[in-house]
């Protein structure tokens, strides 16, 4: 049974699910080797790191939150999610280009599982 409306989250809780999302696809970024990349390049899998870990915790604290009703609980899941949720995504990308031979993505794939 749910225990919150998730209309009543106050604007601090917004900001604070918005903070967490964001600090979570700057750690992933963070962990990548970016050593021998390009800047735009870098800026780009920020971004990409921001937004996907960014919709995942958002998405998991929020429904987090509508069952326990507990703000520092959801924050906290949200943000192991989003991180833990964007490393998933690599690690189906690098199975997506072994299963289809993609040599350059595999490549550069694994240079950066080396650094995660």
């Amino acid at each position: 049974m749910p225990h919150k409306d998730i209309g009543n989250i106050t604007t601090l809780g917004k900001i604070m699910f918005g903070l967490v999302a964001i600090a979570a696809g700057i750690i992933n970024f963070g962990k990548r080797d970016l050593e021998n990349t390009k800047l735009r390049k870098k800026i780009m899998l920020l971004i990409y790191d921001s937004i996907v870990s960014g919709s995942i915790s958002m998405f998991i604290g929020l429904i987090t939150y509508y069952y326990t009703g507990n703000m520092a609980l959801s924050l906290g899941i949200g943000g192991i999610a989003g991180h833990l949720g964007i490393r998933g995504l690599f690690l189906f990308e690098l199975f997506l280009a072994e299963k289809l031979k993609s040599k350059k993505i595999e490549e550069e794939a694994r240079k950066m599982k080396d650094s995660i």
